[in-house]
C-alpha cells in the first residue's frame, strides 16, 4: 500500500482525537492507531506524526476554550436578565421617601408643679429646725477644733521630749533595782534591759524559746521559775511605782 499523504494523516489524526480521551492519549498510541488504519509502519515518519498531532491538539483545545467562553457568556446573560426582572418587581413595592415619613413624635409631658402652701405654725417649726441645725453644726465644728488643738499640743509635747507615762522614770523595788543597777528607770528601759539579761545569761527555755527559766536573782522578782518572756510586764509592774503616787502617800 502506498504511503499516505500528510493531509490524509492529519485527517485521520483529527478523527482519532474527536472521540478519544485526551487525558490518557499519547503520541505513541496515536501512531499505532494510524498504522492499524493504514496498515503500514510509520516509524520513519514519527516526527511528522508528532508535529501534526500537536497542531491538531491545539485546535481541539482552542475549540473547547471558545465553547466554554460561549457557555459562560450565556450564563452571565441569563443572570443579568434575572436580576433585571427581580429589580423591576421590587421597584413596584419600593416606598418613596414621602411614603416613609417618620411617625409623629410624642409630645413631652410638661409637669406644672403647684407651689407648696404652708401655714404660720409649719413655717415657724421649719425655721426653728434650721436654727437648731446651724447651732449643732457650729458646736460640732468647735468641738472638732478643740480636739485637733489638743492633739496638736500633745504631739508638740512629744516632739519636745516631754516624758510620758511609759518613758518617764519610775521608782524600782529593791529586788528589781538590784538587777537593773539603779533605783529609777522607765518602764520601757526596764523591759529592754530584762530582755538583755535573759539573753546574756542564756536563760531561754530550750524546749520553748518563748519562755525563760529564772535564776535565783530573777526568781525574787518574778516569783515563778518559768516565765513567758513576752508577758514579763505583768510580773514586773508590781516592782515599778510612780514617784508622784509615792509622794502623795
Amino acid at each position: 500500500m502506498a504511503e499516505p499523504s500528510s493531509s490524509l494523516i492529519r485527517k485521520e489524526i483529527a478523527n482519532i482525537l474527536k472521540d478519544a480521551d485526551l487525558s490518557s492519549l499519547s503520541s505513541k498510541k496515536v501512531r499505532k492507531l494510524l498504522e492499524e488504519s493504514f496498515k503500514l509502519d510509520l516509524s520513519s515518519r514519527k516526527k511528522e506524526v508528532d508535529k501534526v498531532l500537536m497542531e491538531e491538539l491545539a485546535k481541539v483545545e482552542k475549540a473547547g476554550g471558545d465553547a466554554d467562553e460561549d457557555e459562560d457568556e450565556r450564563q452571565e446573560e441569563e443572570k443579568t436578565k434575572e436580576t433585571v426582572e427581580d429589580g423591576s418587581q421590587s421597584d413596584s413595592s419600593f416606598e418613596t421617601p414621602e411614603d416613609m415619613s417618620p411617625p409623629e413624635s410624642k409630645k413631652q409631658k410638661v409637669s406644672h408643679k403647684q407651689p407648696e402652701i404652708i401655714g404660720d405654725e409649719e413655717l415657724a417649726r421649719r425655721l426653728q429646725e434650721e436654727d437648731t441645725g446651724r447651732r449643732t453644726r457650729h458646736g460640732n465644728q468647735r468641738h472638732a477644733h478643740k480636739k485637733a488643738k489638743k492633739s496638736k499640743t500633745k504631739s508638740e509635747r512629744s516632739k519636745k521630749g516631754v516624758k510620758t507615762g511609759y518613758n518617764s522614770d519610775m521608782v524600782l523595788s529593791p529586788e528589781l533595782a538590784e538587777i537593773m543597777g539603779t533605783e529609777k528607770m522607765s518602764r520601757s528601759e526596764v523591759v529592754k534591759r530584762m530582755w538583755q539579761i535573759v539573753k546574756e545569761r542564756e536563760l531561754a527555755d530550750p524546749k520553748n524559746k518563748q519562755f525563760h527559766i529564772c535564776d535565783d536573782q530573777l526568781l525574787k522578782v518574778f516569783g515563778t521559775k518559768r516565765v513567758r518572756t513576752f508577758s514579763m510586764m505583768k510580773y514586773l509592774k508590781r516592782h515599778i511605782k510612780d514617784p508622784d503616787l509615792l509622794s502623795d502617800s
